[in-house]
């Protein structure tokens, strides 16, 4: 079993500017996101989606045991709550690990004051992150799938 983080997949309803920076359709997008995250997660890997996943219900076709902190386009957040697709759903997340601990949230500018160790979160596409300890898991800025854990404890 693997941990894996991703954001920002945007299911159905790709950004203008990711599809003109991509050189890609939306669909040819979504597409894309839907096969590198088939080849990165197996079964029973854990998934963590920082937000704005778009079309919710694409992920139930899609490998991994998937928890989500919603981000700032993700609306019926009680029906995705209820749909049963994911172990858990929440605002934020905090979790601990050998770099000490961590904020798993969207949008960095809501982690601010926060007392953590690395604040793992989406929200910027592909923008760089505000600091050091801040790592984007956006699908921009990770050849369009989701990244290993390991990889942002290097980060850290």
């Amino acid at each position: 079993m693997t941990i894996w983080f991703t954001a920002d997949t945007h299911f159905g309803e790709q950004p203008k500017a990711r599809q003109r920076a991509a050189a890609l359709s939306a669909d040819q997008l979504d597409a894309l996101i839907e096969q590198r995250w088939r080849e990165t997660v197996a079964a029973d890997d854990i998934v963590w989606h920082l937000g704005d996943v778009g079309d919710w219900r694409r992920l139930a076709d899609l490998p991994g045991i998937k928890h989500l902190v919603f981000g700032n386009n993700d609306k019926n957040r009680r029906e995705i709550a209820a749909s049963g697709l994911f172990a858990s759903t929440a605002t934020t997340h905090r979790m601990a690990s050998t770099s000490g601990e961590i904020l798993l949230i969207h949008d960095p500018a809501d982690a601010a004051s926060e007392a953590v160790d690395v604040i793992v979160h989406g929200h910027l596409h592909a923008l760089p992150s505000p600091a050091p300890n801040f790592i984007s898991v956006s699908v921009d800025r990770h050849d369009w799938r989701p990244l290993r854990a390991e990889r942002i404890l290097l980060h850290a």
